[in-house]
Parts: C-alpha cells; sequence; structure tokens
C-alpha cells in the first residue's frame, strides 16, 4: 500500500471510474469532486499528496490552480494540441502534465513520478527554511529572499494546522521591539492581546482549554 491521498477533479464520469478502479489496484486513497470549490476545501482539510484534472481550459489555469495550497502537486491531463498552451499558463506551483492519448502503464507511470516530485520539492522547500532560520541569529539574509521565505512557512503553518491566525514576529536586537514579519488570517483585537501578552511573559498563554487552544 502506497499510503498517498489522490483527489480527482471534474473528470467525463466514465473516465472518472476508470482512473479511481486503477489508482486503487496501485494502493492509493482516492476521492472524486465535481467542482473546484470542493476541491479547494478538501485539500485544506484533509491531506492530499496529488490531485488529477483536465487543463480543458489553459487560459483559466493559472486563477483556477493558485487557488489551492503552494505544496499541493497537480497532474493536468490535456490534448497533445493544448499541452504548450497549458504549461505556459499553469502558473507557478508543483506541475505535471500528462498528454492524451496515454497508456494504463503511462498513467500509472506519471502518477508516481507526480507524487514523487512532490515529496521532494516539498521536503526541500521545508529543509530550506529550517537551514534559513537556524542561521538567521548568524547571517543576514538578504530581506526580499527572508520574506519570501516567512510567507512560505506561514502559509504551510496555517495550511497545515487550520488556525485561525499564523504569524511571524522577530525581535529587533537594538530596540528590543518585535516586528510583524509575516501574517496569514484576520488579527482579531483579543488575539493581538493575547500575544502581546505571551511575548511580554515569555510563556504559552491558554486561549481556550475546551479546544487546546495555545499562543507562544
Amino acid at each position: 500500500m502506497t499510503n498517498k491521498n489522490i483527489l480527482i477533479l471534474n473528470i467525463s464520469q466514465n473516465k472518472d471510474v476508470v482512473m479511481t478502479k486503477t489508482l486503487i489496484r496501485e494502493g492509493y486513497q482516492v476521492s472524486s469532486v465535481n467542482s473546484l470549490a470542493a476541491a479547494v476545501k478538501n485539500t485544506n482539510l484533509s491531506a492530499c499528496d496529488l490531485v488529477i484534472t483536465r487543463a480543458d481550459e489553459p487560459e483559466l489555469l493559472n486563477l483556477q490552480l493558485g487557488q489551492f495550497p503552494p505544496e499541493i502537486g497537480v497532474l493536468l491531463i490535456c490534448p497533445k494540441e493544448s499541452i504548450e498552451k497549458a504549461i505556459e499558463c499553469a502558473g507557478i506551483g508543483i506541475r505535471s502534465f500528462l498528454v492524451e492519448p496515454y497508456s494504463a502503464a503511462k498513467f500509472k507511470e506519471t502518477v508516481r513520478q507526480a507524487i514523487n516530485k512532490n515529496q521532494m520539492i516539498a521536503e526541500g522547500l521545508r529543509n530550506k527554511v529550517l537551514v534559513t532560520l537556524e542561521q538567521a541569529n548568524h547571517l543576514y539574509a538578504n530581506e526580499l529572499e527572508a520574506s519570501k521565505i516567512f510567507d512560505v512557512v506561514v502559509e504551510m503553518s496555517f495550511s497545515v494546522t487550520q488556525s485561525d491566525l499564523v504569524s511571524i514576529m522577530i525581535k529587533d536586537e537594538d530596540s528590543g521591539v518585535f516586528e510583524l514579519k509575516a501574517v496569514r488570517g484576520e488579527i482579531s483585537p483579543a488575539l493581538e492581546r493575547i500575544s502581546r501578552e505571551a511575548m511580554v511573559n515569555g510563556a504559552q498563554i491558554i486561549v481556550d482549554e475546551t479546544t487546546d487552544g495555545y499562543v507562544a
């Protein structure tokens, strides 16, 4: 068993059934949805290693795929005549492509490669983030590069933890003031007050004992 989760989006019913059976035989956990909104919700609420969908309208791909979390890999199935347009419009992200027509063996191999690529990129990104943060006290990073890294850390944390608010604050060594570097979610007055209290006290604060929520 591979224990990998695959989501099929908006594939025709007949092909959906064939794909699902093929992937299940290979040991994958498979689910399918018929709308982009449902697919995005699914990837935000549960683990997903790969989304498989068609690229019938390449011009809309960047807008559509941009709604998925950045760590989600997408395999795009498209006709031979539109592959170049699909690659051009797929936007920034972990993308793989499968050109029609294709054999069952080609489909299975492309899925395997897409998941492996997703894992390697995600692991490389995590390692880069950890190394950069570890060296933050010793090296002066380019401000723009550091900002991008902070944004990635916050986005990944927000997606994985499903928190209402994720932020990174760095203490300025000269002034002693904490500066907000990246944030995802809404900053409510209550959360702002609790966060500042946590920074002053330097300890975890129980936000809600019934939900085991903490601000550190």
